[in-house]
């Protein structure tokens, strides 16, 4: 097998799986955070008033055999935008390379519903080193994926990782080709989810239905890296480079080693460095022997650094070593936010920009786990045209991932008359950039309010439904605090 299709390595996040084509016949085929948190009050009053590259080291999968592009397949032109930066979990964007490249996702936010299952296309991604896909279902599974673009078959192995609940990247490590208009348009088909641990061999129950999709993407440009002093060869090995280059998103190598074996030329021999001479971890990686044993073509890349305005590749191979000088381009502009540290000046809030509080929090289902901390962003009863209402926003970690879970209640119900037990509206919702994401769970609690002066406090149970499958559910129930503030509100 190694023969036919060589080595492809990703960094051992991945969850990944191999399945070689060898037995199979031939084919003929072809708001800031600020922003976010004023709308997600609104929601809540306007009731009263008028709301983790892809990186494995076991394998890869190698591209499934054409197939036809439905013409029921849901379309969406290109539409990567700053808008879309609002929809996309900072989860998703981190597994897959892409939290400096958020501006350039397309998110097409197709639905697709086969066989009891709902597959949602939720963002999708090209440059001249591969294509990323983000896939939203639940039950959670590793399904089959295969793409095709208006030449034909993408030929390629590609991984897979988790990122936020329900949420699957997929990456390829071939770029499409550009329709006659300059864009490529790709028709996605995704079939075969397995519920359980990634294979081979493949384990769980299986689910046979298929979801197509087209979405037409810009192919992102990358800018030329200049190799100083030229490469050509690294003792004994002759190095023949093709690409070196800067995308959105990575860093790309595309080269030929001849004299080694190819069994020899793998990832342990390719190395780039950043400003301080560290390594940069890999996002993807292929080594394809080509027309015989001692010919290799090499194809790497590593994800971008932040703030980083240098790089340097080094080749350790044929009894010697090659460094670069330093590849210097213009720093890319800083991220959106991340959840994970203080939003600067000029740039939105973050889950951390907000104080900390005791939790007790259970969740079961879709979600399981504990927290004992949280970062509320709502806290507190306010008035309005409707009558009284109550409200319980926070952030939190689970699995190192952040969520928001909000509990309001509704004056046209229920007017809110001080401590007590109300039925409560509840939503749960990845994080973006800037702030939560429309929410991907709502549903209904009973909240208790034990105290609402001072530090608030009280018990909740609840159930949140899926808003693509109401029979995928996560529970909710213990206990809560906050206290109110200024940045709080509706207090």
């Amino acid at each position: 097998m190694r023969d036919a299709v060589g080595e492809a390595h990703y960094p051992s996040a991945l969850k990944s799986k191999v399945e070689s084509r060898l037995r199979d016949p031939a084919s003929p085929g072809h708001p800031r955070l600020v922003g976010l948190i004023a709308a997600a009050l609104a929601v809540i009053i306007v009731g009263s008033l008028v709301f983790i590259r892809l990186q494995s080291s076991t394998g890869f999968l190698p591209a499934a055999h054409p197939q036809t592009r439905p013409s029921s397949a849901p379309t969406v032109p290109p539409s990567g935008t700053l808008q879309s930066i609002g929809r996309l979990p900072v989860e998703d964007l981190a597994v897959a390379n892409l939290s400096q490249a958020a501006d350039a996702v397309s998110t097409p936010d197709l639905l697709q519903t086969s066989s009891g299952r709902a597959v949602r296309l939720v963002g999708a991604y090209a440059d001249t080193a591969g294509i990323v896909l983000i896939l939203r279902s639940l039950p959670a599974g590793h399904p089959m994926v295969q793409i095709s673009d208006d030449s034909g078959q993408i030929n390629s192995g590609y991984g897979e990782a988790n990122g936020v609940i329900g949420d699957l990247v997929v990456s390829y490590m071939q770029p499409p080709r550009a329709g006659a208009d300059g864009v490529a348009h790709l028709g996605v088909t995704v079939s075969n989810f397995v519920q359980g641990p990634p294979g081979p061999p493949a384990v769980g129950s299986a689910n046979s239905g298929v979801w197509s999709f087209s979405v037409s993407l810009k192919i992102q440009p990358a800018t030329p890296l200049t190799l100083s002093p030229t490469l050509t060869s690294v003792g004994s090995w002759k190095v023949t480079v093709e690409k070196f280059e800067l995308t959105p998103s990575v860093v790309h190598l595309r080269a030929v080693v001849d004299g080694p074996s190819s069994i020899d030329v793998n990832q342990n021999a390719f190395a780039l460095l950043d400003d301080a001479g560290n390594p940069i971890n890999v996002a993807g990686a292929s080594f394809v022997p080509k027309g015989g044993q001692k010919s290799t073509q090499v194809d790497m890349s590593w994800g971008r650094v932040l703030r980083a305005t240098t790089y340097r590749l080094q080749v350790k191979g044929g009894g010697s070593t090659y460094t670069s000088g330093p590849a210097s381009f213009a720093a890319p502009p800083a991220p959106a936010s991340s959840p994970s540290a203080k939003g600067g000046k000029g740039q939105a809030l973050t889950p951390l920009d907000f104080p900390a509080a005791a939790e007790s929090l259970n969740f079961g289902d879709a979600m399981s786990g504990h927290i004992s901390t949280g970062r509320p962003q709502s806290c507190g009863a306010g008035s309005g045209g409707s009558g009284q209402l109550f409200s319980f926003a926070t952030y939190f970690q689970i699995n190192q991932v952040w969520y928001w879970l909000s509990f309001s209640t509704d004056p046209t119900i229920q007017q809110y008359h001080g401590p007590g037990t109300y039925s409560v509206k509840a939503s749960l919702a990845p994080v973006s950039p800037l702030g939560p994401t429309e929410p991907t769970f709502v549903g209904s609690a009973l909240l208790v309010i034990t105290s609402d002066s001072g530090l608030h406090e009280g018990n909740v149970n609840g159930t949140l439904h899926w808003t693509d499958d109401q029979k995928q559910t996560v529970t909710v129930s213990g206990k809560w605090t906050c206290m109110p503030g200024r940045e709080l509100g509706p207090a």
